[in-house]
C-alpha cells in the first residue's frame, strides 16, 4: 500500500472544513473493489468528497456513482476523473468457475482414450478413493 497515493484534494478544501488526518489510499479502495466488485457493477458512495472510490471503480471497469452535497468537492471529483486512466478488465472467474477449472486441471491426463467410457470412470474413481 502507498500511503501517498491519494486524488489531489487542497482545492476543494474551504476555510470552515474540518482537516482529514489524511485521504483515503486509492490501493486501500482498489483493493476492496477488486474483491467485493466485478467489472460492471455499480460501486455507490454517498459521502464522495473529492471521488476516490468513484476514481478507483472507474479506473478498474466499474460504474461509480457518487453523492456530494459540497460544490467544491464535486467539481474536484470532476477534475479528478478527466484524468482517471482506465485498466482493461477481463472477466473475473466467478468461485464456481475456479473450482471447476481446477478439478478439470487435475484430472488433465487421467482419461485414457484406449479405455470404453465405463472403464474410464472406474478408473477415475478408483484414484479418486485412493486420496
Amino acid at each position: 500500500m502507498r500511503i501517498d497515493r491519494v486524488l489531489p484534494s487542497r482545492e476543494a478544501r474551504d476555510e470552515e472544513d474540518e482537516r482529514h488526518v489524511h485521504p483515503l489510499q486509492i490501493d486501500v479502495i482498489e483493493r476492496a473493489l477488486v474483491l467485493y466488485s466485478n467489472p460492471g457493477d455499480i460501486v455507490l458512495t454517498p459521502f464522495m468528497g473529492v471521488g476516490s472510490e468513484v476514481y478507483a471503480a472507474v479506473r478498474l471497469g466499474r460504474i461509480g456513482l457518487g453523492i456530494e452535497l459540497k460544490p467544491t468537492y464535486f467539481r474536484q471529483t470532476a477534475r479528478n476523473l478527466e484524468m482517471v486512466e482506465r485498466i482493461p478488465t477481463t472477466a473475473q472467474t466467478t468461485l464456481f468457475e475456479w473450482a471447476a477449472q481446477q478439478t478439470a486441471a487435475e484430472y488433465d491426463g487421467l482419461v485414457n482414450p484406449s479405455l470404453d467410457i465405463d472403464a474410464q470412470v472406474a478408473e477415475i474413481e478408483e484414484i479418486v478413493n485412493e486420496r
